[in-house]
């Protein structure tokens, strides 16, 4: 499911589908990072409950990732 549930309801459960309180962004795809690429999203993550990051201006791993977790 990952970032689509922002946009989707990924439940089939019907009990499941009334407690989904989105969407939570207007849109019908999730949008890119400033670069044109695609957010990584990893559940469970390795720094929390959910790791999001962007490769930043590179597109590679390392120190110009931008991150949802502290460095």
């Amino acid at each position: 499911t990952g970032l689509k549930a922002l946009i989707e309801d990924p439940s089939t459960d019907e009990e499941k589908k009334s407690k989904w309180g989105g969407p939570y962004i207007k849109k019908s795809q999730i949008p890119k990072d400033p670069w044109g690429n695609a957010y990584n999203y990893r559940s469970p993550g390795q720094h929390g409950q959910y790791d999001l990051y962007s490769l930043g201006p590179d597109g590679r791993e390392g120190a110009n990732n931008i991150v949802n977790w502290t460095r």
